[in-house]
């Protein structure tokens, strides 16, 4: 819970089946093109009923889903209503080189709108993990000559994270010898060499 002493209210962060202990930093895992979730619990400590508009910071847009995207609480000690409610955050980073094979720090973030302003926060860690796509390409497909052949190999990295290729080539029927310059490269996510 990230909140300062006379705010009105807090966020606490849990993982389903992970025991929470104080001072821990929540942490999620998740899969490119996969799904993982943590539940926010939204507590109103002010003296007002309020509705709290609930969203992450730290990724994009497209990576999250909070539902209910807001909770509508009175204070505590209120005879009628509910003055704490969990939300549940959905984090999905795509199968893509965007979502980087790393620890992606974000922030569960609730929006007073009685007071305009973001009134709790909650830091959590998503570890989003490593996919490989890779394309190779030779250019032309085949050559022939007396004494000289050329080729262009490409590889393209669609992969979250940097690709190590040593590069071998093989001519089936063993008549020329071969050889690749450079035989390694590092290509990092997103990009061709």
């Amino acid at each position: 819970v990230t909140t300062g002493p006379l705010s009105p209210a807090a966020i606490t962060l849990r993982v389903p089946g992970v025991p929470a202990r104080a001072g821990d930093t929540v942490r999620v895992v998740a899969l490119p093109g996969g799904e993982t979730h943590a539940f926010a619990k939204v507590h109103n400590r002010g003296s007002i009923v309020d509705n709290y508009d609930l969203r992450v910071d730290g990724m994009p847009d497209s990576w999250w889903t909070i539902s209910p995207a807001t909770v509508f609480l009175v204070p505590v000690g209120s005879r009628r209503g509910e003055f704490e409610q969990e939300a549940e955050v959905k984090l999905h980073p795509p199968r893509a080189a965007e979502a980087e094979a790393r620890v992606w720090p974000f922030v569960v973030v609730a929006h007073s709108r009685a007071s305009g302003d973001d009134v709790a926060r909650a830091a959590a860690e998503l570890e989003v993990g490593a996919f490989a796509d890779s394309v190779l390409h030779v250019r032309p497909e085949r050559a022939a000559g007396r004494r000289l052949g050329r080729f262009e190999i490409s590889v393209e990295n669609g992969a979250n994270h940097s690709a190590e290729c040593d590069l071998s080539a093989q001519d089936h029927e063993g008549r020329c010898p071969l050889r690749i310059i450079p035989p390694r490269m590092s290509i990092p996510p997103g990009t061709s060499a």
